[in-house]
């Protein structure tokens, strides 16, 4: 039994998606930025990744292709340009946000290799940016925000979350399976927020509640 709580406890503190074999440290931070700017910049931590997710489709449908220059963000709309520049040195880069992500804390953005390489930011691995949107694409009515609440590599134990988060919020909660280079996992997402104002309440709440790091999510299309 113990065996089985302590593999609930670890496989809770796992969130996956669009990430790095580089070691992390957790800290909490807002799903937005972690420094608003000014004139609309956006300020915070970048990563990238690479061939792992190479050939894989992307949360827009489209394939990643680790040599273009395209972005993972948790909540602009996926088609979105925007223009990215490293603090450390002034370099800039024109990247499309087609996927979601990052799933690890202190990460505002996840670019892929091809963006990385132009920033000069791949042998480090992750990097001080700011970005502004350059050219966003037309306001899709069907979209939502949600709560990703954590990652399981264990089926029974995303289900027993689930379970939990249902009883507690009294909201949907979804299962959501995924393929990564390391196995099949599963995502449990609470919630189909129309305001990411709501969502960000009900991630403060579940992080408060459940002593885990929850991410605000826009989904572009309803299930």
């Amino acid at each position: 039994m113990r065996k089985k709580q302590k593999l609930f406890l670890l496989t809770l503190l796992v969130f996956c998606g669009c990430s790095l074999s580089h070691s992390v440290r957790s800290v909490p931070e807002p799903s937005r930025c972690m420094e608003p700017m000014d004139s609309g910049w956006c300020r915070g931590m970048a990563s990238w990744y690479g061939k792992d997710f190479h050939g894989r489709k992307t949360s827009s449908g489209e394939v990643y292709n680790m040599y273009g220059l395209t972005a993972a963000h948790r909540t602009l709309p996926l088609g979105t340009l925007i223009r990215v520049v490293s603090v450390d040195n002034e370099k800039s880069v024109m990247v499309k946000v087609n996927d979601r992500g990052p799933f690890i804390a202190g990460r505002i953005l996840d670019l892929s290799y091809g963006a990385a390489l132009v920033l000069g930011m791949v042998q480090k691995g992750t990097a001080e940016v700011k970005f502004k949107i350059d050219q966003a694409p037309a306001i899709d009515e069907k979209a939502f925000y949600t709560v990703q609440a954590g990652a399981f590599t264990v089926k029974e134990n995303a289900v027993l979350f689930q379970q939990k988060l249902q009883q507690k919020f009294q909201r949907t909660v979804r299962l959501i399976p995924f393929e990564t280079p390391d196995g099949l996992m599963y995502r449990v997402r609470l919630g189909q927020f129309q305001k990411v104002d709501e969502a960000e309440k009900a991630a403060s709440l579940l992080e408060k509640e459940n002593g885990v790091t929850p991410f605000v999510l826009r989904e572009d299309q309803l299930p």
